[in-house]
């Protein structure tokens, strides 16, 4: 009887700590349509992404990691009204950080950091 018990309980151990492989990022990470934009010389924001929800928009900075990724997107960014922006399918994961992001004449914004995991240009 005791047997039954210990293989019992070995086999509720296992189940408890078993994960499927990437199971966990997968949840962290989000997937939106983005603009990815530079407008401070119009008193707006230095690059940045753009996400435009029901309620509310959203404004978001790339960590370190990720700079590589977008200096690609600023060399494909057209004018639009002479500010340079480009539509992206973006895939990212919060940080958990914020950066500070110069908008307007010496003033600064708190952006929230991600790390972008994916871009592609639409």
């Amino acid at each position: 009887m005791a047997n039954k018990f210990l293989i019992f309980g070995f086999l509720i151990f296992l189940s408890c700590t078993h994960d499927e492989p990437n199971e966990n990022i997968a949840k962290d990470n989000i997937t939106v349509d983005a603009l990815y934009k530079y407008d401070l010389p119009a008193d707006g924001c230095d690059w940045h992404f753009q996400i435009i929800g029901k309620s509310e928009i959203l404004q978001l900075v790339e960590d370190d990691a990720s700079k590589l990724k977008t200096e690609i997107l600023k060399k494909e960014a057209k004018k639009v009204i002479g500010l340079p922006n480009v539509t992206v399918e973006l895939s990212y994961k919060l940080t958990g950080k914020t950066q500070k992001v110069q908008c307007g004449w010496n003033k600064t914004q708190d952006m929230q950091e991600i790390n972008i995991i994916k871009v592609e240009i639409r």
